[in-house]
């Protein structure tokens, strides 16, 4: 009988520091170019912050898919040479 385990929704995906600084700056020239309006260090943050939390269980979900479908068809090659 096979109990599935309990699941702990991701609250975020947590990036180190540095990275984090190279994303912030990228919003804030993303904002200029687009926006036509600078923004300063804070709100680029929060916008990055408040992306990552909303898109983490998402990119989370879809990488498990994506790993769903990629054993499903290793389990079909291997059941594919199977001898009877």
């Amino acid at each position: 009988m096979y109990i599935k385990p309990e699941v702990t929704v991701l609250a975020s995906i947590e990036i180190d520091q540095q990275k984090k600084k190279i994303l912030i700056e990228k919003i804030k020239v993303f904002y200029s170019n687009e926006m036509e309006e600078e923004i300063g260090e804070f709100k680029a943050k929060k916008l990055l912050d408040f992306f990552m939390q909303e898109l983490s269980v998402q990119i989370y979900n879809m990488a498990i898919e994506d790993a769903k479908d990629y054993m499903t068809q290793r389990i079909e090659d291997l059941l594919s040479i199977q001898k009877y």
